[in-house]
């Protein structure tokens, strides 16, 4: 198939293992020649290989979508990814602990850049100050040590002046090995502070209620793909007006942006009830070799010990009620057996102890001798009777 772009590598889930070769420069004309204009698609994600990105990837021009997410790569993300990759729309270097850098100013010379996911890795460089109006990906910063240390935007908030929060409050996760918990905390969602309709138009066609846009594969539902490849195609859906009558974009296909807590100093965040927050140094995890020296400050939500011992004694009032309830309920139902059984126990607790009062009681059949005599069998059972 000699159609632009047509080709696809998928590896992905298949346990390989091993790192990327760095080519010769020879080799990589090779590369660009033969693959260069054909590949869209490059995913060898959730494996186990090892070693640095190669930047040989930046001679496959017209991939649309890398993924090498879920492996133990390290290093840095190559410079060589940059505008020249004319088509790549989606970027997932997440799940690599070790990947730890990367070049923003590379990255913000792709156009069609519409989803970058940097999720659980340990890249620490710092976003820069100021991103082109145009440049608004899908961002995922998650499980990071990425912190804002800029200075706060036009409304207070320690977030990029190209950030802000919305109304909206999210409940907050970290992973530990390999499952996501709960931190017990609302913070408020970050957002893109503007998303200029126009630039993500193609060709800069001016936006309409039937404008094609160049949409991120896992964000679209493929069968409203109209043309081009279903990892990275052309999108139609109707724009709408704001109340202030801006143009505006559906929220599906809105560029995202996704942060820890710890990206802006957990300004805003809100314990859910029954946690109260605490303030707490935690020192660099080991595993992260990337990460400043010296205790960072974070917030964590730890559970109220009043409401904790509200919680102990009803639970345990309850219970001694509850045990006290079944005991009268046994006690009515079977009290002429336990008055029995205290008649029986006093009969056979044995002689009589040192200084205890006792009661001596002698009886007598009366004519017992001619009664045996006479009827032995029915005296006897007389006799059994009186005895016991």
């Amino acid at each position: 198939n000699s159609t632009t772009a047509s080709l696809t590598i998928d590896l992905s889930h298949n346990w390989l293992s091993g790192n990327f070769s760095e080519y010769s420069v020879d080799e990589e004309e090779l590369v660009q020649a033969i693959l260069g204009p054909r590949l869209g698609l490059f995913d060898v994600s959730d494996n186990f290989i090892t070693g640095s990105i190669p930047g040989w990837f930046g001679s496959l021009i017209s991939l649309r979508q890398i993924d090498v997410g879920g492996n133990f790569m390290r290093g840095a993300l190559p410079p060589d990814i940059n505008g020249t990759m004319f088509a790549l729309g989606v970027l997932d270097v997440s799940f690599n602990r070790e990947v730890d850098a990367l070049d923003f100013d590379a990255l913000m010379e792709i156009a069609t850049l519409s989803e970058v996911d940097l999720a659980m890795t340990n890249i620490t460089t710092p976003l820069p100050p100021s991103v082109p109006s145009w440049w608004r990906p899908t961002m995922d910063l998650r499980f990071t040590f990425m912190r804002w240390e800029g200075p706060k935007n036009s409304d207070g908030e320690h977030l990029p002046p190209y950030f802000t929060f919305s109304q909206e409050m999210a409940p907050q996760e970290f992973i530990e090995k390999g499952e996501p918990l709960s931190l017990n905390m609302m913070c408020p969602v970050v957002k893109w502070r503007t998303v200029p309709t126009e630039a993500r138009g193609i060709s800069g066609q001016e936006v309409t209620d039937r404008t094609p846009w160049i949409v991120p594969p896992r964000a679209v539902d493929r069968n409203a793909i109209e043309g081009g490849s279903p990892n990275l195609g052309v999108a139609f859906f109707d724009t709408y007006e704001d109340a202030d009558g801006e143009t505006q974009i559906p929220d599906l296909y809105a560029p995202k942006v996704f942060v820890s807590p710890y990206f802006f100093h957990f300004q805003n965040c809100e314990c859910i009830d029954g946690y109260h927050a605490v303030q707490k140094q935690e020192h660099r995890p080991e595993r992260f070799r990337g990460f400043p020296e010296g205790p960072r400050v974070v917030m964590r939500c730890e559970l109220n010990v009043a409401n904790d011992v509200t919680i102990l004694l009803a639970t345990l009032i309850g219970s001694i009620c509850l045990l006290g309830l079944v005991v009268l309920v046994v006690y009515h139902r079977y009290r002429h057996e336990l008055a029995r059984a205290r008649l029986n126990y006093r009969k056979r607790k044995g002689p009589p102890k040192e200084g205890e009062q006792l009661v001596m009681v002698s009886t007598d059949v009366q004519g017992s001798t001619e009664i045996w005599e006479w009827d032995a069998a029915t005296m006897a059972v007389a006799q059994e009777i009186h005895d016991g």
